[in-house]
């Protein structure tokens, strides 16, 4: 597997705003932990964006339901690598492909057959994911136009979320597909949340899409959950977020959404 380094693409800005210090230094905790585990300083316009995307997820009571969290839109190929929740679970680059990260924008394959291994085991999961009980998604700012899947489990179908070009495409725990029909998903955030043996739901940028599934969940068969790989299929989208942990309400994927587009917006790369 290579990772390549690109540069923003055509076009691309970052809109990070100059005026957006923190001289005080963070209001978080959690975001000067994870400023420790930054290689290089992404200065402190940077710092203020992280800060304040952790507080509105600790204000939102979602923080506390994630077991990991991706800003692949990051400054650098280290940083875009780390889980904010805690110093576990940090991505590794998997496959024989070509990784590339883009500053600011997030980190795509290609086509190739590279994945991003999150170190998260579907099989045990945590307290706060359970065969009953889970959400994960993504936020996808540039889709490759084909049916694919940008968040899975390495060599099965039981999980897995991406969209085609009338359907959001997923699997929560089940055996069966759950497949709202919505045109253009993608660019945009994608949760499933799984709140019951027999109840999933799907959320496009903060809004619940379609009717809830009545799939019923299966135990999990793969270890390894992945972003831009399903089963032997990979992604050629662009990642710019990715996130695991427990079973969101409605509301709590409206506020992650808004954290997340708040700060990528902030990036010009929403």
């Amino acid at each position: 597997m290579t990772l390549h380094l690109g540069q923003r693409g055509p076009g691309h800005q970052s809109r990070v705003a100059p005026g957006a210090a923190d001289p005080g230094g963070p209001e978080n905790a959690e975001a000067a932990a994870l400023f420790a585990r930054f290689e290089t300083d992404p200065g402190p316009e940077r710092r203020a964006l992280i800060d304040a995307c952790i507080g509105a997820l600790k204000a939102a009571g979602v923080w506390a339901k994630l077991d990991a969290f991706y800003m692949l839109a990051a400054h650098d190929a280290q940083a875009a690598r780390l889980n904010w929740i805690q110093d576990a679970f940090n991505l590794q680059p998997g496959g024989a492909g070509t990784l590339t990260f883009t500053a600011d924008l997030g980190c795509e394959n290609g086509g190739t057959a590279a994945y991003l291994d999150t170190g998260f085991n579907d099989l045990t999961g945590s307290a706060l994911w359970t065969q009953d009980g889970m959400a994960a998604g993504g936020y996808v700012n540039a889709w490759a136009g084909v049916g694919n899947y940008f968040l899975g489990v390495f060599g099965a179908a039981n999980l897995r979320i991406g969209a085609s070009a009338s359907n959001i495409n997923t699997r929560i725990h089940s055996a069966g597909s759950f497949n709202p029909a919505f045109a253009a998903s993608l660019p945009g955030h994608v949760v499933v949340v799984r709140s019951g043996a027999a109840s999933s739901r799907v959320l496009r940028n903060g809004a619940q899409v379609g009717g809830i599934s009545t799939a019923a969940s299966i135990a999990s068969v793969d270890a390894a959950v992945v972003g831009l790989r399903s089963g032997a299929s990979h992604c050629a989208d662009r990642l710019a977020c990715l996130h695991l942990g427990g079973a969101l309400s409605n509301a709590e994927g409206a506020d992650l959404y808004a954290a997340i587009l708040t700060y990528l917006t902030a990036l010009g790369a929403q």
